[in-house]
């Protein structure tokens, strides 16, 4: 019986010890974490919280300023600008891809109908592409880019859905057209419509731009008879690469001639006194 009596008093020693241990450790962790998390929500604006009465050790957390909220009313989403290399590859990209995917499906099915099918296919996918990324970007479409993209996506489902090439090819006749009518209308009522377009690269004054915008008027329309003329009596090969070089390379030459005027009619800089 005593040995009995003492057994079960050293267990209940043992027992109680134990609790006692585990109170201790899980103060010890409750203080960790509670000082913890003061620390972290209080961050600069004060020091952490000793947690010494909580049987912890005081817990020093590294503070870090807040992480600014998308929806903070001091935190806002600025577009940005399209760098002069992307904007090149998402004006000329899709014309690109438009050109090799003709050549490299008129190989593989060797027809040219079926070729520019397949190319006008995939030049509305990569020009749907083109216009997303610009929008993502810059947060905005520009006037060209935006109608160009519309009768592409038009014109493009009308060719792939009817299995007729024709509709993509009065694309840039549809183009030219409508930017030269709306110039020359425009300038007819006295307003220079050409300037919201290039007044970002260019500087003149009122008769300048006036002149610029009927001379831009005239030679959309001109591009627009000239479409017409190469596709209806030439090949889709020929009318392919005069859409790629041929009015690429009007344009560049048309920009070049220009030069005097704009050099007329540009403002003078300022004279150091």
């Amino acid at each position: 019986a005593g040995m009995r009596k003492a057994a079960l008093a050293a267990l209940t020693t043992r027992h109680q010890s134990g609790v006692r241990t585990i109170r201790r450790s899980l103060g010890w962790a409750t203080g960790v974490a509670f000082g913890a998390s003061r620390t972290w929500t209080r961050g600069s604006r004060g020091s952490p919280l000793p947690v010494h009465s909580l049987h912890a050790p005081a817990l020093h957390v590294p503070t870090r300023d807040p992480l600014p909220l998308a929806t903070s009313p001091d935190s806002k989403t600025t577009a940005s600008a399209l760098s002069p290399q992307l904007k090149l590859a998402l004006d000329m990209g899709p014309l690109i891809v438009f050109f090799v995917t003709f050549f490299v499906a008129k190989r593989v099915v060797e027809d040219d109908t079926q070729g520019m099918i397949w190319a006008t296919g995939i030049f509305v996918v990569v020009t749907a592409i083109a216009l997303a990324v610009s929008y993502a970007i810059e947060r905005k479409l520009h006037a060209m880019p935006l109608i160009t993209g519309a009768v592409v996506l038009v014109m493009g489902g009308l060719t792939v859905y009817f299995n007729d090439e024709r509709f993509i090819k009065y694309k840039p006749t549809i183009v030219s057209g409508l930017m030269g009518s709306t110039l020359l209308i425009g300038w007819a009522r006295g307003k220079s419509l050409i300037k919201p377009l290039l007044g970002s690269t260019l500087e003149l004054d009122d008769a300048g731009w006036r002149t610029l915008t009927l001379r831009w008027g005239f030679f959309f329309l001109v591009v627009a008879g000239l479409n017409e003329l190469v596709w209806r009596s030439t090949t889709t090969s020929v009318w392919l690469n005069f859409k790629l070089f041929g009015i690429l390379g009007l344009t560049f030459l048309f920009m070049l001639l220009q030069q005097p005027l704009i050099q007329r009619h540009s403002p003078a800089p300022p004279t150091e006194d």
